[in-house]
């Protein structure tokens, strides 16, 4: 059979052929530097056929002007080359925001600067991370050096890209996109933008930037690594899905009884030895010793629920308050017995050997195994360096070093911290029968009562005993702030060494300090090969949105995996649609009222008349579902009477959250009252059928 030839693709590839794009080579030059690696390496499958790859959908459509496409001898003529004068000066005069200046953060604004976004006279790039640089961060965030390291991620970004291209304008913010920041970023802010990339890695604030771009209509680029795996969405207003449809799944939680009595692997380990004990020590118990020094009201504002752990709390830190080094060190015996002798004795008493579980099965097995108590050894240098650290973050956190650095001195102070703790004294250990332990995850909240009765003699002593805050003047608690990168601030020593002696207990390999630092510092796997590629990707999503295109066959959602290799580009996929009375509506459509606040029964009657909707429910989104805060059936009297605001706060109160104070709007989901066989509310969507849906666009209502 004849090959057949695609003139016009042949005509337009000729005009453009000696185009020079950087996001083409940023990905090219991702994907062959991960390949160097392998060759380098031996590690991972490499390319073993022709690869191909075009994106010849991002090429300018119509009529050619040949004059447009004339080199001028500027940095962007392999640009102009591919897409001519006219789109480059647009291209150039672009708003766009760009939110994190991580590692992809950093590969999109080098491609930008390339490509000259924001260096037009209108052009504007707004970048924000209110992260700092970390020593972590060099490997793979390309625009920082060492000098840089405890300096501002977005800050710093932005002035390494004007050192590319000194003509673009770029504005650097150091503020968290969210609910509380709208002050910041505003109406006015996001209304001026032509379009929104995010360099993120959380799913609450993509979910909150993707509502954002909904809200407003922006187009938003989505990406994201983790290894050698990367990925790219793209989301065109009304053309393609929103990230909120089929955004990632959230990570799974392990079981707090995993963590505090049955852990089965040293990840569970690592995360109880940073997330409960170092995260209990010395960052909440200082906070609640500091409120308490400052809030002359804290014992008659902590309830009766709290009262017991908060009073133990305060024992703690205020009347067993060490004094010197020595008995820091004498205090982190202490903390050693109780966690590696006491602990493990009195969950071996509570379930021994020949214990059955709530089925009448053995309760030793599978992964769950008794711990073995780990009687202190001087000698060990593991139980050395968890008695050294703990003494010295408590010295710090109870005020009495003013650094929490290793010293100069650090050998001498060694031997001294460990010569106490081993000539301290611990209390003899007995066995209670009373301790309830849970063990089952899906009864975890059972466990609320854990710590007994309330005594009252004990609560009234303990009270008369707590030092008054005039008598502390001058003495500061100072809750730390986990800091994994310093290996001078004992941070990762004392997860290491707490979470290896964990380890031990209950038979579980031991990791390596490297290994700690990488787990317990949730350092996300990423490399400057995939980021490379996934944001070139990303910008050639850009060029088309940048043309105005709106087909949606042009657009491309992308995963790849640079180790196996695996490179997939699929169509981007339309948004849910649906029909009302004639006329259609998909996720990026809601209806605004913006009449100032209204009762219920208001509401209704406008829904009614201006919208030819009988409202059957009003529901507000919680994190837990959509709530109705009103339905047409029922007693909801006062409900109508009462002004929406004052409902949604009334609502909020019940899952103890609040309006922020600079919200203007709230999110309503209207559900219209309508007889079983009517076909108003029809689910048109290419994967809905013709299923019924009850469903009307999303209502923001503005109540200031």
């Amino acid at each position: 059979m004849e090959d057949q030839l695609d003139e016009k693709l042949l005509a337009t590839l000729s005009k453009v052929s000696r185009g020079d794009l950087g996001p083409i080579a940023a990905m090219m030059g991702g994907i062959l530097a991960q390949e160097v690696i392998k060759a380098s390496s031996g590690k991972y499958t490499p390319i073993r056929q022709w690869t191909f790859f075009d994106a010849r959908e991002m090429l300018p459509e119509g009529t050619l002007d040949k004059s447009d496409f004339v080199e001028d001898g500027t940095r962007y003529d392999g640009q102009v080359a591919v897409f001519g004068k006219k789109f480059q000066e647009h291209l150039m005069n672009l708003r766009y925001f760009l939110v994190g200046s991580g590692a992809i953060g950093c590969e999109m604004l080098k491609n930008w600067a390339c490509m000259g976004m924001g260096c037009g006279p209108k052009g504007h790039v707004t970048v924000t991370d209110n992260d700092i640089i970390e020593i972590s961060n060099l490997n793979r965030q390309f625009l920082y050096r060492s000098w840089d390291v405890s300096h501002s991620k977005s800050e710093t970004a932005s002035k390494a890209v004007i050192g590319m291209n000194g003509a673009m304008k770029i504005k650097a913010f150091t503020t968290k996109v969210c609910p509380e920041t709208e002050d910041v970023f505003d109406d006015n802010f996001w209304s001026s933008m032509d379009g929104v990339c995010n360099a993120l890695d959380n799913i609450h604030a993509r979910l909150y930037v993707d509502s954002k771009c909904v809200f407003f209509g922006k187009s938003l680029l989505e990406s994201g690594t983790l290894g050698t795996k990367g990925n790219t969405q793209v989301m065109v207003p009304h053309v393609s899905q929103t990230y909120g449809e089929t955004r990632d799944p959230e990570p799974k939680e392990t079981a707090k009884c995993l963590l505090h009595s049955f852990p089965s692997n040293v990840e569970h380990c690592l995360q109880w030895s940073r997330e409960l004990l170092f995260e209990g020590e010395f960052v909440v118990n200082p906070e609640e010793a500091t409120s308490y020094l400052k809030n002359p009201k804290y014992l008659d504002e902590v309830t009766d629920d709290d009262r017991r752990k908060k009073l133990d709390i305060l024992s703690n830190m205020l009347i067993k308050r060490q004094s010197s080094l020595k008995e820091c060190a004498e205090w982190a015996r202490d903390l050693f017995e109780e966690y590696y002798v006491r602990r493990p004795l009195q969950l071996v008493h509570t379930f021994p050997p020949d214990a059955k579980d709530s089925a009448g099965q053995p309760f030793w097995q599978g992964t769950r195994r008794p711990p073995k108590a780990t009687p202190f050894d001087a000698s060990n240098e593991m139980h050395c360096n968890f008695i050294v650290s703990s003494a010295f973050l408590r010295a710090y956190t109870t005020g009495i070093i003013a650094s929490e650095f290793k010293p100069d001195d650090l050998s001498t102070k060694r031997k001294e911290l460990i010569d106490a703790a081993a000539a301290y004294k611990v209390p003899e250990w007995k066995p209670k029968d009373d301790v309830k332990i849970v063990y089952d995850p899906e009864k975890e909240e059972e466990d609320k009562g854990h710590g007994g009765d309330v005594d009252e003699a004990w609560i009234a002593d303990t009270i008369s005993k707590l030092p008054k805050p005039a008598d502390m003047a001058g003495v500061e608690m100072r809750p730390l702030d986990f800091e994994k990168d310093d290996d001078a601030n004992f941070h990762i020593d004392f997860v290491y060494s707490a979470a290896n002696l964990r380890a031990v207990a209950y038979e579980i390999p031991t990791v390596s300090r490297l290994q700690a630092k990488l787990i317990a510092g949730k350092i996300i796997p990423a490399i400057v090969t995939t980021t490379a590629a996934m944001a070139g990707l990303v910008c050639i999503e850009l060029y088309k949105l940048a043309q105005g295109k709106t087909n949606l066959e042009q657009f491309k959602n992308s995963y790849a995996n640079l180790a196996i290799p695996v490179f997939n580009m699929a169509d981007a996929v339309p948004p849910a649609s649906y029909k009302y009375k004639d006329k259609k509506f998909t996720t990026w459509d809601s209806v605004k009222i913006n009449e100032g606040d209204m009762t219920v029964r208001q509401l209704v009657d406008l829904l009614k008349s201006k919208f030819d909707i009988n409202p059957y429910t009003i529901g507000y989104p919680l994190k837990t579902g959509v709530k109705n805060i009103w339905m047409s059936f029922g007693d909801y009297q006062r409900e109508e009477s009462m002004l929406v605001s004052d409902l949604v706060k009334e609502l909020l109160a019940t899952e103890k959250m609040e309006l922020h104070p600079l919200q203007r709007c709230v999110k309503l989901f209207i559900t219209p009252d309508t007889d079983d066989d009517d076909d108003d509310f029809m689910d048109v969507s290419p994967d809905g059928g013709d299923e019924e849906q009850d469903q009307f666009p999303p209502l923001w209502f503005y109540f200031r």
